[in-house]
């Protein structure tokens, strides 16, 4: 992944690499970390979130 735009529009630096975000990420997953808002409120994942995937909420229509 690249912030080369990021840099060059907006003159932005990311503060840690992308292996680190990711570990990061992971690591959140793991222990069950959350946040006040609904996709990282842990009281809303699980099989609350299956309906979500089933239905295709947040699927990117594919051209053939």
């Amino acid at each position: 992944m690249s912030s080369d735009r990021a840099r060059d529009e907006l003159g932005w630096e990311p503060r840690v690499s992308s292996l680190e975000a990711l570990l990061e990420l992971l690591t959140g997953l793991r222990e069950g970390a959350g946040g006040p808002t609904p996709p990282l409120d842990t009281d809303t994942g699980g099989p609350a979130r299956t309906g979500e995937l089933l239905s295709g909420i947040g699927a990117r229509e594919h051209s053939t």
